[in-house]
């Protein structure tokens, strides 16, 4: 994590600029999480899968539902990677929550599968 310094001759001025402006930021990426998920539950009942059976690549494909798949998949990791934005990843110190999150450590093996 990087540190941002701000030298201003009005600091009492400035923080409540800067606390407003990752707010907006906050509520703008909250916004968008609620979209992408009302398109992934939109295309879930479209294509009559689950998130699930998406992930683990056992839908089967066709030219029928290719592109909605396409969609799906696009949309799974535009909610991913809003959630990564939003929740701080383990190891990070959220100083707005004043908490310290420790990170999860485990072991073990998991399936790949390929995409077609």
């Amino acid at each position: 994590m990087s540190t941002i310094q701000i030298k201003t001759p009005s600091p009492e001025q400035s923080l409540p600029l800067v606390k407003e402006a990752l707010e907006n930021g906050k509520k703008l990426t909250r916004d968008s999480l609620a979209i992408s998920e009302g398109r992934i539950m939109t295309l879930v009942q479209q294509l009559g899968v689950t998130v699930e059976q998406v992930l683990e690549g056992v839908v089967t494909r066709g030219e029928e539902n290719e592109q909605d798949l396409l969609d799906l998949e696009g949309e799974l990791e535009l909610r991913r990677t809003l959630q990564d934005t939003l929740w701080p990843a383990a190891g990070f110190n959220d100083t707005e929550l004043g908490v310290s999150l420790k990170p999860e450590v485990y072991h073990g093996a998991t399936q790949v599968y390929a995409r077609v």
